[in-house]
């Protein structure tokens, strides 16, 4: 690690779960692990605009917890589709 808390992945790994150059991480602490987790890329707002406003017509708006939850289902599914490649 630098001093600046900068963390190298080796090369080895970022290969076997499909990292690449600018992708993002989820950073978690669970009790004395910190565990990375790929996150899905940056969507242009445009593309979802739509999407959301459909789903608020036919289902109402989205709580917090419904956000988080879609987050985190996002991040799996991305995890995911890493390991089969």
């Amino acid at each position: 690690m630098k001093d600046r808390g900068d963390l190298r992945i080796p090369a080895e790994i970022r290969h076997r779960v499909g990292l690449h150059d600018g992708d993002r991480l989820l950073v978690e602490i669970r009790g004395n692990e910190v565990v990375l987790t790929p996150l899905p890329p940056k969507v242009p707002l445009d593309q979802l605009r739509g999407k959301y406003i459909d789903r608020v017509r036919e289902h109402g708006p989205l709580t917090k917890e419904a956000v988080a939850d879609a987050v985190v289902d996002a991040a799996t599914a991305r995890v995911g589709e890493r390991h089969d490649r």
